[in-house]
């Protein structure tokens, strides 16, 4: 479970630690299919009369056939400096050579705009003004039943410099980089969502009504 749980992007590594610690059931062979993603090398689940082989995969295999997650709510910022949009590694070891807006996970009782400064300040080491949001963009996995939202805001920094010594503490981002518009448009990098370059350079805008305590 320990090199599964290292080896994870951040959308499946924070709904898998959600799942467990809430109890909810997960099959064995989701529990693989997320292996496979984050590396890239399918596993298969050990045979009936095994005794070696996936002890934690074959626990959770026994409380369902297969586990159906709710939507897992992330938040992503578009910054741009001297015209250059920050996309950051979205899997550990630069899997697959996809990169994303920097961001992650909401937890309770934070805002978004708080959440978000988080993230990025854990990935990048930037600290964030965080403005409106501009898009709304949502993947799923459906052999997994993982399904993620991403709430995209465009955000400012004074200072854009990247620290090369900079270390994300959960170990997923290594690389950070600014990206022209062009170099987005080429084809030759992979981004997602398709849509980023086209949010980035907009000019849609949406309201953002801040947290607040509920009245009861």
């Amino acid at each position: 479970m320990a090199r599964i749980m290292s080896l994870l992007p951040r959308g499946c590594k924070g709904h898998l630690l959600l799942t467990l610690r809430h109890g909810i059931a997960a099959s064995g062979q989701a529990l693989l299919r997320l292996w496979g993603i984050a590396t890239g090398q399918p596993l298969h689940q050990p045979s009936s009369g095994t005794q070696q082989g996936w002890t934690s995969a074959t626990l959770l295999r026994k409380s369902a056939v297969m586990a159906r997650f709710k939507p897992r709510l992330a938040v992503r910022a578009l910054i741009q400096h001297h015209d250059r949009l920050l996309l950051v590694n979205a899997y550990p070891g630069a899997r697959l050579g996809l990169w994303c807006a920097p961001g992650g996970g909401c937890e309770v009782g934070q805002s978004l705009p708080q959440n978000l400064a988080r993230e990025v300040h854990e990935e990048t080491g930037l600290t964030v003004t965080v403005g409106s949001p501009v898009l709304v963009n949502e993947f799923h996995d459906p052999e997994t039943g993982f399904h993620q939202i991403d709430l995209f805001f465009r955000c400012t920094v004074l200072d854009a410099s990247l620290a090369p010594d900079w270390t994300d503490p959960e170990g997923v981002v290594t690389d950070r980089r600014f990206f022209s518009q062009d170099e987005l448009a080429s084809g030759t990098i992979n981004f997602k969502p398709g849509i980023l370059a086209a949010a980035a350079w907009g000019d849609a805008a949406a309201l953002y009504d801040p947290l607040e305590v509920i009245l009861k």
